[in-house]
C-alpha cells in the first residue's frame, strides 16, 4: 500500500516509474518496472475497478502513473 500512499501524496501529478520505484523500494532499477506494473494491477483489482467506471489511478503510457486529484473527473 506504500504505492497508494505515494500516489495520493502527489495526486494530480504524473509520477515516473523510476520515481515510484525509488520512493517505494528505495532503489532505482529500471528492471523493476514490471514489478511495479504487477503491483498496480493488483491494487486496481482490490479497488474493484471495472470497465466504464471512474478510474482513480491513470497510467501515463511509457512514463508512469497519476492519481486523479480531488477536483478531477
Amino acid at each position: 500500500y506504500n504505492i497508494l500512499i505515494f500516489l495520493s501524496i502527489h495526486a494530480g501529478k504524473v509520477l515516473t516509474y523510476a520515481a515510484i520505484i525509488q520512493a517505494v523500494w528505495g532503489y532505482s532499477d529500471y528492471g523493476s518496472v514490471k514489478k511495479l506494473q504487477v503491483n498496480m494491477k493488483n491494487i486496481r483489482k482490490k479497488m474493484g475497478v471495472t470497465p466504464g467506471e471512474k478510474r482513480y489511478i491513470v497510467n501515463e503510457l511509457g512514463v508512469g502513473y497519476r492519481m486523479l486529484a480531488e477536483d478531477e473527473e
